[in-house]
């Protein structure tokens, strides 16, 4: 287990915390730090991408840090989403709920 993922962990079970999104976007966060293939969602890759383009782009560590809080924000705000569907969520239109099946 990495530190960032014994972070999670620990924040996770102190605030009783049982968001799946905010579980999977847990596993991407390591996968991308040490690349040791064992958490691998289907969006690392592409979150990867951006973060790598970002850093060639020359942006500083502030530009990094705020583009990348926007990034995750994001991800886990796009409730119909590819993170929701791979946490199993489905929208419910006539009403414009969210559930899980």
């Amino acid at each position: 287990m990495t530190s960032i993922e014994a972070q999670l962990e620990t924040m996770v079970g102190v605030f009783g915390l049982e968001d799946q999104r905010l579980r999977l976007m847990g596993e991407i966060v390591p996968e991308i730090d040490v690349r040791d293939g064992r958490h691998a969602p289907p969006q690392t890759a592409g979150i990867d991408a951006v973060l790598t383009g970002w850093r060639s782009a020359g942006f500083a560590n502030q530009e990094l840090e705020s583009h990348g809080v926007a990034l995750f924000e994001g991800l886990y705000d796009d409730t119909d989403g590819p993170l929701a569907l791979t946490c199993g969520e489905k929208r419910d239109d006539a009403w414009g709920m969210h559930t899980n099946e």
